[in-house]
């Protein structure tokens, strides 16, 4: 199945069970995405998080002009659009 990207973030890896980070650590790539319906995470080394951030995907809400209806869509950008559901 295809990964769907949420966020790539850098985070302290060795931070154990302590809210804050145990010193003389260094911060890691983390990808969080969406695969089987099931949020998971893994480490990615700095050039794959780069190439993820372009690939991010956003859960917006949008509405129908013809019939009204209300629904959500994955999209790349805000500025895309997503076809009607019950008007196809």
């Amino acid at each position: 199945m295809t990964k769907l990207t949420i966020s790539v973030c850098k985070v302290f890896k060795n931070t154990g069970n302590l809210r804050s980070h145990r010193k003389k650590t260094k911060k890691h790539w983390k990808h969080y995405f969406i695969e089987d319906g099931k949020f998971k995470t893994e480490w990615v080394n700095p050039i794959k998080a780069q190439f993820l951030k372009t690939q991010k995907r956003k859960l917006l809400n949008f509405i129908c002009i013809d019939c009204g209806l209300i629904f959500q869509g994955i999209v790349k950008k805000d500025s895309d659009s997503y076809e009607c559901p019950e008007c196809e």
